[in-house]
């Protein structure tokens, strides 16, 4: 059980720290060394890379304790596991909710090409964080007012869930279920409407997808594969991850492969411009 814990706790630290190296090449290439355009219409995208850094930065974080408490348990400080988890679950939800609206403008994009260009710029990136701001806040809502979650963890507490109480650990499988889902199904609606254009109907001009669209496809991929399972496993069968964490291999492994395959996607340049720029 031992070699099985230490085991899963380095091959996710590993994970998440390839995963935090490669989106920050991604921004150092776009920002910094600017030997990748910047897109305009890639804002929400390069907000998502910033909340994957910082995600998987809390992530390793957590991954460290778990290996102090691996070699000592004696070297466990009371209640800073709840920070380090409390940090995770805020940056998680703005992370999630940032794929939520990724998807969204790209539903948009593809079934109103007309009215998105007219209006998509009117929407200011200051609303969008208003509304990921409600989200956080209503997450800490149910964490402390309505589950009535105190910091007070048992000393060798290492886990989510010895954390919080039941009624947390409740709602946030029932609310990772659904936001998985139902980004999920609009990502689906989307690669279906794709299919039909690219294969059925023979367009040649709707081949041409945009990296956005690309990207919110491989979202779609890595939730239902790499988190939505994992979710699913942790509310089933609880005891599996209580013991080995074991869920956190796939999750972590999802999100490195997916910041590769991202990364390809963004470092791409054309050789030579195409005559239709596809608004999907």
């Amino acid at each position: 059980m031992f070699l099985l814990e230490i085991t899963n706790v380095l091959l996710s630290l590993i994970f998440c720290v390839l995963v935090s190296i490669v989106y920050f090449y991604i921004l150092f290439l776009i920002f910094i060394a600017k030997k990748v355009s910047l897109k305009p219409d890639l804002k929400l995208i390069y907000c998502r890379f910033v909340a994957e850094i910082f995600f998987h930065f809390v992530v390793v974080l957590n991954k460290l304790y778990s290996i102090v408490g691996l070699v000592s348990t004696t070297m466990f400080v009371k209640n800073l596991i709840f920070y380090l988890i409390w940090l995770s679950l805020v940056m998680g939800t703005i992370k999630t909710t940032i794929v939520f609206f990724i998807t969204i403008d790209r539903v948009f994009a593809f079934f109103s090409p007309i009215f998105y260009h007219k209006h998509r710029n009117k929407i200011s990136m200051y609303l969008v964080l208003f509304f990921i701001s409600l989200f956080v806040f209503f997450d800490q809502f149910m964490l402390f007012g309505y589950c009535g979650n105190v910091i007070d963890v048992p000393v060798n507490c290492e886990n989510f869930q010895c954390t919080v109480n039941q009624c947390y650990l409740q709602y946030w499988m029932v609310h990772e279920q659904v936001v998985f889902f139902v980004i999920s199904s609009l990502s689906t609606i989307l690669f279906v409407r794709l299919f039909v254009c690219n294969f059925l109907v023979f367009n040649q001009s709707s081949k041409l997808i945009s990296k956005a669209t690309q990207i919110a496809l491989l979202d779609c991929i890595i939730i239902i594969i790499f988190n939505f399972l994992p979710v699913l496993v942790l509310a089933y069968f609880p005891s599996i991850n209580l013991k080995t964490g074991i869920t956190a291999i796939p999750r972590t492994g999802g999100s490195l492969f997916e910041s590769i395959i991202i990364f390809r996607i963004i470092a791409r340049q054309k050789s030579v411009a195409p005559t239709f720029v596809s608004p999907v």
